[in-house]
């Protein structure tokens, strides 16, 4: 007994070895089994070299834990890489974890897709945005598509739904939306350029070419084209600088009531009229110049033995030539007949056959119905008077156009003689009792002739 007690007493005092492993009882993990590892620090029967932390007994080994980071192997995404993600937190083991993984049971999905739309950042137009275009579809990334886009290059071009023509000009500012090579520059959309339009907010006003001073008056019946303050022929027919007198010139064979009659019928109509200073056989270009007037009418009926001066039939000559109306009735013709008014042959529109009086019935031929001259005149009409017989003059050039017949000939012709046009009628105003002047269909006529040649 006290032998044992004496062996304890020693083992506790130096190092004992009961299964004798050469491990000293303090530090072999189990002193009655030799066999036990030598080399097992928290004794949990994994070798130092095998156990991921051989100072814990609880720690993982690398047989279940290769890169020992505290994850077995089969919920570890890479066990050779402690810092990787593991099945937990990152399913498909694609590096995302799951909580921003888009499909974390799909390791091929992008994993730049920060709205998960299936586009990658790059080629996403908002990658925050699921709903926003791509790249592919919309290069500007203006949230048009390129289909619907002008310029697909530029954000800040117009679209076609804006712009239907991709011309830089909206819809509502284009003058024809599907015709890209319209002019931009043109406000009021009439064809004219801003810069060669007078007034390019009106599309019924003047341009350049047609009317250079922009006075609205065109070029070629404006006395000066260069200065807007000078005024058109229609107020100044000479453009010497002084008004037009009025509109119409009545040189008078007789100044009685039908003259008179008549003078009151154009005005009515709007128009100024002014009776010549002497009867038509005296009229000597200056009583007065026609050239301060827009139109002359010519009444022959009661002065015909004696023919005009011919200063004035030059005087008419020359202005109807350079633009101004004439509208004459008989007998001119019978002059002509007569070698009396030769000088006005081209203003002349009828050759005399013979000459009748009394009831008078004309037509209108129905070719030229529609002419501005027989505005309001019926198809047929009668009246008292004294008229030529014969037809128009054969002129080679500018030849006439008759709008009206008789059985006796042609009754009212007209004709465009330089720049100018005439109106002749084969009645004789004034001739004998007969009050011609009077009849409203004959009055219409003058009306009509007037307009017209003033045109």
């Amino acid at each position: 007994m006290r032998l044992v007690y004496g062996l304890m007493f020693l083992c506790g005092l130096v190092a004992c070895d009961a299964d004798k492993d050469g491990i000293p009882a303090k530090q072999d993990c189990n002193d009655e089994d030799g066999t036990m590892p030598q080399n097992d620090a928290d004794c949990d029967g994994v070798l130092t070299d095998e156990d991921c932390d051989d100072n814990d007994s609880t720690s993982t080994t690398l047989a279940t834990d290769a890169d020992c980071d505290s994850v077995l192997t089969a919920d570890d995404c890479n066990d050779n890489n402690s810092f990787s993600t593991t099945v937990a937190t990152d399913a498909d083991c694609d590096g995302v974890l799951t909580t921003i993984d888009c499909n974390d049971a799909n390791f091929s999905m992008p994993l730049n897709d920060a709205d998960c739309d299936g586009v990658v950042t790059s080629d996403d137009c908002n990658d925050n945005d699921p709903l926003s275009t791509t790249r592919a579809t919309d290069a500007d990334c203006d949230s048009v598509l390129t289909a619907d886009d002008c310029d697909d290059n530029n954000a800040l071009s117009t679209t076609v739904a804006t712009d239907g023509d991709c011309d830089g000009i909206a819809t509502a500012d284009d003058c024809n939306d599907a015709d890209a090579s319209v002019p931009l520059n043109d406000a009021d959309c009439d064809s004219v350029l801003t810069a060669d339009d007078c007034d390019d907010n009106d599309p019924f006003s003047t341009t350049l070419a047609t009317d250079a001073d922009c006075d609205g008056v065109l070029t070629e019946v404006d006395c000066d084209d260069n200065d807007p303050t000078v005024g058109g022929q229609s107020t100044d027919f000479d453009c010497d600088g002084v008004n037009n007198i009025a509109d119409v010139l009545l040189i008078w064979d007789e100044n009685n009531t039908p003259t008179a009659s008549l003078q009151t019928s154009l005005e009515n109509a709007g128009l100024t009229v002014a009776l010549s200073d002497t009867n038509e056989s005296l009229y000597d270009g200056t009583n007065p110049s026609p050239q301060d007037f827009a139109t002359v009418i010519h009444l022959n009926g009661t002065t015909y033995q004696n023919k005009m001066l011919t200063t004035g039939q030059q005087a008419l000559v020359d202005f109807v030539y350079d633009g101004g109306g004439y509208i004459h009735t008989e007998w001119n013709a019978y002059q002509i007949n007569q070698n009396q008014m030769m000088l006005m042959r081209d203003l002349i529109l009828f050759d005399r056959t013979s000459g009748s009086e009394g009831v008078l019935t004309w037509d209108v031929n129905a070719s030229e119905i529609n002419h501005p001259v027989l505005n309001g005149i019926p198809s047929s009409f009668s009246f008292d008077g004294g008229m030529n017989e014969g037809t128009v003059h054969p002129f080679s050039i500018d030849p006439s156009v008759v709008l009206m017949t008789a059985s006796a000939g042609d009754m009212v012709a007209v004709r465009e003689f330089g720049m100018g046009r005439i109106v002749g009628f084969a009645h004789a105003a004034n001739y004998g009792s007969y009050e011609t002047l009077l009849d409203p269909n004959i009055q219409q006529l003058f009306v009509n002739a007037a307009i017209w040649t003033m045109e």
